[in-house]
């Protein structure tokens, strides 16, 4: 479990924001890109997704478009 945290500050007042990610999908960091497979028509909207934060690195490959993204071991948003 992943957790962001966002300071706004307003009026010389700080105020941190928190949001439990429980998925990649749901991650700011996260890049979703076309996946399609070319020798498979039905496969057209397939997707892939990126973690911008870690260089663009892929996190999974041939995802529908309703799939659920595991955050991988390897996140560096990851606090435990």
């Amino acid at each position: 479990m992943s957790t962001e945290k966002d300071t706004c500050q307003k009026s010389g007042t700080s105020v941190i924001f928190q949001k439990e990610i429980t998925q990649c999908r749901e991650c700011p960091h996260c890049r979703i890109a076309p996946d399609p497979d070319p020798d498979d028509w039905f496969n057209d909207d397939d997707e892939k997704a990126l973690c911008k934060e870690a260089g663009n690195k892929l996190i999974e490959g041939m995802l529908r478009p309703y799939e659920r993204v595991i955050i991988p071991d390897w996140c560096p948003l990851k606090t435990n």
